[in-house]
């Protein structure tokens, strides 16, 4: 009878850490499984797909649009939403260029607009956090408002768009190295993965970011200085946008007022498919890298499917509520983790 309890006992125990590690799994690469299960049946039936030019495309065409998704994903885990990085996206390279073209004689003018995209970005960050903390209004009614202001600024600095833009401006964007095969916005994307997912694991305001996204109340009474976290990451976002226009206008060789328009959808979804948390305090950058190249992949096959261009909102939608889908699949997960 003992030998039986003992089987009962071992079994169950057996079938426990099998949830457990499935779960685990679930948890923490279901972004992973998806890009390998989608990326599997695209090749079955798009053949195009899985050519290494194509592949290719799809690693450089997810670079500027990582920079936000990114921030935006810092933003989430922080406890918050910054619904203005689709116009921060395109503001900070207009401004960088406009400066080049108000003084075009001026010496070094060219990296005095490229600093100018950078200090563009940090200024909205810095305009967001003191709204949003230090004048106590919601971030999301801030960063909306935000977001419609400096897509209107873009509209009226440059209704036809800037082409032709100066070589160096449009290096980071452009350059390629190794015979001209590798463009040297792939490394910068590789340095800026490495180093966020170094802050994150190893330095106090990666484990400070998550405490006051889970619980920012509990975060001040451990004595972390919340208001200063939550700036911090404000000017991250804003300024990882700004780097992500500057890519963008560099590859395209132009500057338009309606760069990244439409794209707030995506940027919120690529973080939560990453694997960031809704409620804040939870996510990691490997995750969200994966976020980023499921999105690029789900474009490009949108691109080679020719699928009618007045649907790819239907598509988007469907996206976003995936996402949600999945986040609310992974917090009943939870339970088996714990």
């Amino acid at each position: 009878m003992d030998n039986q309890k003992l089987s009962k006992y071992s079994n169950n125990k057996i079938i426990k850490n099998l949830k457990e590690l499935m779960a685990n799994i679930l948890l923490n690469y279901t972004v992973w499984i998806l890009v390998i299960i989608i990326s599997i049946t695209a090749i079955v039936f798009i053949p195009i797909f899985g050519t290494r030019r194509n592949l290719f495309n799809i690693i450089i065409q997810m670079i500027p649009m990582g920079m936000p998704i990114l921030g935006e994903a810092l933003c989430i885990m922080t406890g918050f939403m910054d619904l203005s990085l689709e116009s921060t996206y395109a503001l900070a390279p207009i401004i960088g260029v406009l400066v080049i073209r108000w003084a075009p004689d001026f010496p070094g003018i060219v990296y005095i607009g490229i600093a100018m995209v950078m200090i563009t970005g940090i200024i909205i960050g810095l305009i967001n956090g003191f709204l949003s903390i230090k004048l106590r209004i919601n971030p999301f009614l801030v960063t909306l408002c935000m977001m419609l202001t400096l897509r209107g600024l873009c509209l009226f600095l440059i209704p036809q768009g800037i082409f032709n833009l100066p070589k160096a401006f449009v290096f980071l964007g452009s350059y390629k190295i190794l015979n001209n095969t590798l463009p040297i916005s792939i490394l910068f994307l590789i340095m800026v993965i490495i180093v966020l997912h170094w802050i994150l694991r190893r330095k106090p305001l990666g484990r400070h970011l998550l405490a006051v996204g889970s619980n920012e109340r509990a975060a001040y009474l451990a004595g972390i200085k919340t208001e200063r976290i939550k700036m911090t990451v404000f000017v991250m976002a804003a300024t990882l946008a700004a780097l992500g226009g500057f890519i963008a206008s560099g590859r395209q060789n132009s500057v338009l007022s309606a760069m990244g328009a439409g794209n707030m959808v995506l940027f919120f979804a690529g973080a939560i498919l990453g694997g960031v948390s809704l409620q804040g305090g939870v996510g990691s950058i490997i995750g969200i890298l994966g976020g980023i190249l499921l999105l690029q992949i789900t474009s490009n096959i949108i691109t080679l499917s020719r699928i009618n261009p007045f649907l790819i909102q239907v598509v988007h939608g469907s996206i976003l509520l995936i996402a949600i889908l999945i986040q609310s699949l992974r917090t009943k997960l939870m339970k088996f983790t714990i």
